[in-house]
């Protein structure tokens, strides 16, 4: 599985079922700081309270909660002092390039949001816990298990004895605990970068490790974000000069790149198909996919080029065009179309499924004979007019769209349909406008 393709499909749903897009969220307001020092004391024992009663819960989890009880009062305040906080992004000025402080909020909390809403199984029982909790407490309590010994901890040996779980397999859950924190940064990245103006890079960067086992700023990790604008030229399209963007994306452990291909990664043959092919793109193909897709693309379009481009699946258009197939759960919703202009593939526009041009497309007019003004018309040239209509309840004219290759529409409604919005009902007239009753003897739709 691409990292690029079906490894964040439970974030895409995570997405849509929170309605809200996080660009738009508005980040939690922060508490204002308490003048009295009395009761920013009183605040930070009860915090720390707190802290403590969910660190002795999850050395239950790990094997028994008395575990706690074992640990001499000194010993806690050591711990304490040395808890693994909670993973920040931070922003790094790189190539003059940085973002407001109001963003960074925002970046945050969603990156704690998604680390929250993804699980692990740990401990005797195989107990579900966040990774936020993971990162927090289970790596707070794993710090003391394994320093027990270096720290004058009176009964380290027997704590040890009761928290069994550190030693079975808790390494490779360790792993994945970790892998699934970068999996959610790098997923971040992707989801507040924007094609035609900045890329996001988050890098995790660990503090310089330190002798003195006092010293916690090892406790602070922080992912770092650096941004790349893309390359912006003008070129001359259709007796007109435009701006076109390269197109980079950003991969864990290889950084931005910025994408090319070649002539016979298209599927061309001769003397110069290795020649590659600087990939940019032009407004108009992401006001297209804004327009034929639904507004809540237009906050993926980042993703969605990326990952169109990075799988590679392209057909070759009878005109000379090259499409590349546009996923969305991996449910195919349309194409990106390009031509080869000198030594650069130009993104042109996005095509829907069902628009000429496309072979789903081509099927439609066969079968039916509509062209583009009857789809225009109909409305069957935008995804909205499949996931808020009734159109799949009427049989004969969902096996139209299942002949053609696109019942997969049908099935993303559960993802993307809001519950306020009204089912247009619609299937009774495209029946009557397409003249499916009289169609029926003539069409095959079995």
């Amino acid at each position: 599985m691409n990292y690029w393709d079906l490894d964040f499909g439970k974030v895409y749903i995570w997405h849509c079922q929170n309605k809200t897009n996080p660009k738009n969220r508005k980040p939690l307001k922060k508490k204002a700081q308490k003048d009295n020092p009395k009761q920013i004391r009183m605040e930070k024992a009860h915090q720390k309270n707190l802290y403590l009663k969910k660190l002795k819960s999850m050395m239950g989890i790990m094997g028994n909660e008395l575990a706690y009880d074992l640990i001499d009062p000194l010993t806690i305040e050591k711990i304490f002092y040395l808890r693994i906080h909670p993973i920040k992004m931070k922003s790094r000025i790189y190539k003059n390039a940085t973002i407001s402080v109001k963003e960074l909020d925002l970046i945050n909390n969603n990156f704690t949001r998604l680390l929250n809403e993804e699980f692990i199984n740990i401990g005797i029982d195989k107990t579900p816990v966040s990774v936020y909790n993971f990162y927090i407490y289970i790596e707070t309590i794993y710090l003391l298990w394994r320093n027990a010994d270096k720290i004058n901890f009176p009964k380290a040996e027997k704590f040890k004895e009761m928290l069994p779980a550190f030693n079975d397999n808790f390494k490779k859950i360790r792993e994945k605990a970790h892998a699934l924190v970068e999996e959610s940064a790098n997923f971040i990245a992707w989801m507040f970068s924007n094609t035609m103006h900045r890329i996001f890079l988050m890098k995790h960067e660990k503090s310089e490790q330190h002798s003195n086992m006092m010293d916690n700023s090892a406790c602070y990790n922080y992912f770092y974000i650096y941004i790349e604008k893309p390359e912006t030229i003008s070129l001359e399209i259709d007796n007109k000069k435009r701006n076109i963007y390269r197109v980079g994306s950003s991969i864990p452990l290889e950084g931005i790149i910025w994408l090319f291909t070649t002539p016979e990664n298209l599927g061309m043959k001769g003397i110069l198909n290795t020649l590659p092919l600087k990939i940019y793109i032009q407004q108009h193909a992401i006001e297209r996919l804004k327009e034929r897709l639904g507004e809540i693309f237009d906050n993926f379009h980042y993703f969605i080029i990326s990952s169109a481009i990075l799988s590679n699946e392209v057909h070759q258009s009878g005109d000379g065009s090259f499409m590349y197939a546009v996923k969305y759960l991996s449910i195919k919703v349309g194409y990106l179309k390009a031509t080869i202009i000198e030594d650069k593939l130009l993104i042109r526009t996005f095509l829907f499924v069902t628009n000429n041009g496309t072979p789903e497309g081509k099927k439609l007019a066969d079968l039916l004979g509509v062209q583009k003004e009857d789809k225009k018309y109909l409305g069957i040239d935008k995804l909205n007019t499949f996931i808020n209509s009734d159109i799949e309840e009427d049989e004969k004219l969902k096996q139209i769209f299942c002949q053609i290759g696109c019942e997969g529409l049908f099935s993303l409604k559960k993802h993307l349909i809001n519950e306020q919005d009204k089912i247009m009902h619609c299937a009774n007239y495209f029946s009557q406008y397409l003249g499916l009753e009289k169609r029926e003897e003539m069409i095959d739709i079995e």
